[in-house]
């Protein structure tokens, strides 16, 4: 995909360079010519037809996307009469001004977005239980958009389902007993759990911390410690993109957060 999107803005940028070209060698104030025209109406096209729809998978700027949306609108209508040669030739060079710096510099110098991940992808589509796997859609369509944190919090929105149904299928009293039991103990890798739940039903279980749900799925025997402090990290990721932050979330965050997710709940054969 990024070796398509480069070739798309090389040639929205060789076709500018023609278009110049032409418009230099127009001696009449009006552009009335067809070639002229159609030229730059088809430029304008592949921008917004072509090109523009994949910009989202990288880091490029909100503001520099719309400030070439203006641009190659303003091309188009430029396109579609009788207009003045020097309105065309301020637009194209309003264009190509920083078109290689901001447009196709940073395609060529930036990876696409972990959200067009064949890698992620692959290994999200394993997901076949409906509820999650909406949940996973959208946080790929987030993604796609460049929408990190938001991907994030659906991403753990998918994880707490699955572990919420299996303790319902387990019973509430047993999830209830677990957490007396892990309260009581004094020593130990319990010792500074103290809460004692007595929930008795799928509403209620909602209004447990996630993090206490950690604590005593690891006493029930569905994660070990190892995969209870990996899920911690997770559900702090969770709180970090929920909440205002300087923390950044990098593709190589996403990468993990999802392969832990999923390997660890939504596939683990103990949560079915």
């Amino acid at each position: 995909m990024q070796q398509a999107t480069e070739e798309k803005a090389k040639e929205i940028l060789d076709r500018l360079k023609i278009l110049r070209s032409l418009l230099n060698k127009h001696t009449s104030e009006f552009i009335g010519k067809k070639d002229v025209l159609n030229s730059a109406e088809n430029i304008g096209k592949t921008w917004f037809h072509s090109l523009k729809p994949n910009l989202s998978s990288y880091n490029i700027d909100a503001s520099i996307i719309s400030k070439y949306d203006a641009c190659f609108n303003q091309l188009l209508k430029l396109s579609r009469g009788n207009n003045r040669t020097l309105s065309f030739k301020s637009c194209v060079k309003e264009i190509l001004s920083k078109y290689q710096e901001e447009i196709l510099l940073l395609i060529q110098t930036t990876s696409a977005d972990v959200g067009n991940d064949t890698q992620l992808q692959e290994l999200i589509a394993r997901v076949s239980n409906p509820e999650e796997s909406q949940y996973l859609s959208e946080a790929i369509k987030c993604l796609t958009s460049g929408f990190k944190r938001a991907a994030v919090v659906l991403g753990w929105c998918a994880c707490i389902y699955k572990i919420h149904l299996k303790i319902e299928s387990l019973g509430f009293p047993a999830f209830n007993a677990m957490s007396n039991n892990l309260a009581s103990q004094t020593h130990g890798r319990f010792k500074r759990f103290n809460k004692k739940y007595n929930i008795g039903s799928a509403s209620e279980l909602r209004e447990v911390f996630d993090n206490d749900i950690l604590w005593i799925i690891e006493g029930l025997g569905l994660i070990d410690l190892n995969e209870h402090t990996r899920l911690k990290g997770c559900f702090d990721m969770r709180n970090h993109s929920a909440h205002p932050g300087n923390a950044p979330i990098t593709k190589f965050n996403i990468m993990s957060f999802f392969s832990d997710i999923i390997e660890i709940v939504l596939l683990n054969p103990k949560f079915v």
